[in-house]
């Protein structure tokens, strides 16, 4: 399997209610085409709740114990004009001001077949950033269970 892959967690994700409210989700999900979607599969860490959006947090950014813990999403095939878009929707392009509450990064996602993707996934960062937010963790590690 070739080319690059987006790991989704959250309002991106093909069953994902409630968007509305977010602003250019509507055509972020339109790049995220059903032909692209490779299928459900999970990826080591934490899913956090920021209100209306999830954040995830990668296993060396979580206690011993939630590490090994498999945050629920999905798998898409994309390009870099479909990254440069979602880079602007997530708030880490480079022409959005910082702080950043998210970056882009490379993680090993696995689908429900146990075959393991490259993928790319946005982490939530604004702990580092300096932002303060309220959050509570998703005790599924699902967005779409909440």
């Amino acid at each position: 399997m070739e080319g690059d892959y987006l790991f989704v967690y959250g309002s991106l994700r093909p069953a994902a209610r409630g968007t509305g409210n977010i602003s250019g989700a509507d055509r972020a999900r339109e790049l995220l085409t059903e032909d692209r979607h490779e299928g459900a599969a999970t990826l080591p860490g934490q899913l956090i709740s920021l209100g209306l959006y999830p954040g995830w947090l990668a296993p060396e950014r979580v206690s011993d114990s939630l590490s090994s813990i498999a945050v629920q999403g999905d798998i898409y095939r994309v390009d870099d004009s479909i990254l440069a878009y979602l880079d602007v929707y997530e708030g880490c392009s480079v022409s959005c001001p910082p702080p950043h509450e998210y970056r882009r990064r490379k993680a090993k996602a696995k689908t429900l077949s146990d075959s393991e993707f490259d993928v790319w996934v946005y982490e939530y960062i604004g702990f580092e950033a300096g932002i303060s937010r309220r959050y509570r963790k998703v005790p599924s590690n699902d967005w779409l269970k909440m």
